[in-house]
């Protein structure tokens, strides 16, 4: 992302300029930690024994407090900047995830409930995707590894995965059809809102609207321009 100076990042963090930055999501409430952190933990350890050159980075949330012995960099501030000129991410579902898609940061999504909440979760809801990343473009645009599937060594696959050049560009790609959808958010919401109308697509998800939406636009202004890798 062209609107922040990853050298200077590196630089007042002490970053090897070669390195590939790793940003780290776990959550924005200490019962997300508290489910998450285990596994991001382990998943470290093994990108660190698989690759050289990583330099970890921390998205602390403001209201908690993340204690490890990982060798990482914490951010509670400036989140953007880090994410904007992150090479990918592991990012806990949720907003985050539509905002480091308009910082345009190669990412996979995951996220883990108690199996009850999980067992009455998927009973109850219709909706295919999760991220607000892969709903509002409809596809899967990032992976998903929820409940089960969020394991260490399968979210060590997928960013060794999202570090490919080739991977990274296709997802880029995505990334930047997603942004534009965004951008003709009116065309959107009045495509939403006829499809909510039609019986065929009575379960729709509708986005429109959404806190969550509005503030991954109010990071698409600030990035305006900023679309070009």
């Amino acid at each position: 992302n062209k609107n922040y100076d990853r050298k200077k990042f590196c630089f007042r963090h002490n970053i090897p300029e070669e390195n590939k930055i790793i940003i780290l999501m776990p959550g924005s409430r200490q019962v997300e930690i508290k489910r998450h952190w285990q596994v991001f933990e382990q998943t470290v350890k093994n990108l660190q024994a698989k690759h050289e050159n990583l330099t970890f980075v921390l998205i602390e949330g403001e209201n908690v407090n993340i204690n490890s012995n990982l060798d990482q960099i914490k951010v509670k501030e400036n989140q953007y900047e880090a994410i904007g000129v992150a090479d990918a991410a592991i990012v806990c579902s949720g907003t985050a995830t539509l905002e480091t898609s308009m910082l345009r940061c190669p990412m996979v999504v995951c996220y883990k409930l108690s199996w009850a909440t999980w067992f009455f979760a998927k009973a109850m809801s219709k909706v295919k995707y999760l991220s607000l990343t892969n709903l509002i473009a409809e596809d899967k645009i990032v992976e998903e590894l929820l409940q089960g599937k969020m394991n260490a060594k399968r979210l060590s696959q997928s960013i060794t995965s999202l570090l490919s050049p080739k991977n990274k560009y296709e997802l880029l790609q995505k990334y930047d059809k997603l942004i534009m959808k965004l951008k003709n958010s009116e065309t959107t919401k009045r495509e939403f809102v006829q499809k909510k109308k039609n019986p065929k697509h009575t379960n729709i998800w509708s986005w429109d609207e959404t806190p969550e939406v509005r503030k991954a636009l109010e990071v698409l202004h600030a990035n305006k321009g900023q679309t070009e890798e």
